[in-house]
């Protein structure tokens, strides 16, 4: 399996990368997800944000 887990968290043994940020987030989570909102930086704004905030500037 790609998944470790150590220190109480869970961590991927290897790289792994994914069609969509949904497609990760249904991985992380095991069921349907929208990754452009499930995603938060630590400040709590979502990717969809971050991406329309970039593209404004762009």
């Amino acid at each position: 399996m790609d998944i470790v887990y150590q220190d109480n968290k869970h961590y991927l043994s290897k790289s792994m990368s994914f069609s969509s940020p949904s497609a990760a987030a249904c991985f992380v989570l095991g069921t349907s997800a929208n990754g452009w909102t499930e995603w938060k930086d630590k400040s709590g704004r979502t990717l969809d944000e971050l991406f329309r905030r970039q593209a404004e500037k762009a």
